[in-house]
């Protein structure tokens, strides 16, 4: 009983709480930005209906494939790697900052396309960022029970974006330094 309270809870967090607090923060933010919103809303509502898409599919393909609802802190049984999770490792988080940035110019709100959908696609790349560190920190613990048996992971966070949010044997080198900023393999256990 106490586990469901608290996914409900959680549940409730990210997808009432959290949209209903980054609107209230672009309007009592929009008289500070001055920066051109397009005044063409269609783009906008392009963003929004793909943020949707992209929600709802990997809402459905963690429920069907993962055995399990998209909540970090109570992970599906199963992992997945079927459906949209076979093209981008985090369709939900993508939809909705796709949703954020489109629900902005759809409004004609300049703090909502300038600031706070800059700084929600920086919070959600932390967040799981942090998240991804600890799973492969404790991979051998955590990770085994979906097949992963270790993997390479290490430098800045220059490249970040398109480690979390493609699905590929990533390699990628920085300009500056000539060396892998993240090098990441991932191996089936035997």
């Amino acid at each position: 009983m106490k586990n469901i309270f608290a996914k409900i809870l959680y549940g409730f967090l990210f997808a009432a709480v959290l949209p209903v607090l980054l609107v209230v923060w672009a309007a009592r933010t929009d008289w500070v930005i001055s920066l051109p919103v397009p005044e063409i809303s269609y783009p906008g509502y392009i963003l929004v209906f793909c943020g949707i898409l992209l929600i709802l599919a990997g809402i459905l393909n963690l429920l069907f494939f993962g055995k399990g609802l998209p909540m970090n802190a109570f992970p599906p049984d199963q992992y997945v790697k079927k459906g949209i999770y076979s093209v981008m490792k985090h369709p939900v988080y993508t939809g909705a900052v796709l949703l954020c940035f489109g629900t902005s110019v759809v409004l004609q709100s300049s703090s909502g396309l300038w600031l706070i959908s800059p700084c929600f696609t920086l919070m959600v790349i932390a967040y799981v960022a942090g998240l991804w560190a600890q799973i492969i920190e404790g991979s051998s613990k955590l990770l085994r029970p979906y097949g992963y048996c270790g993997g390479l992971i290490g430098g800045a966070t220059g490249c970040l974006i398109t480690a979390l949010f493609f699905d590929r044997y990533i390699k990628l080198c920085s300009p500056f330094f000539h060396r892998p900023i993240i090098n990441h393999r991932v191996e089936t256990c035997n």
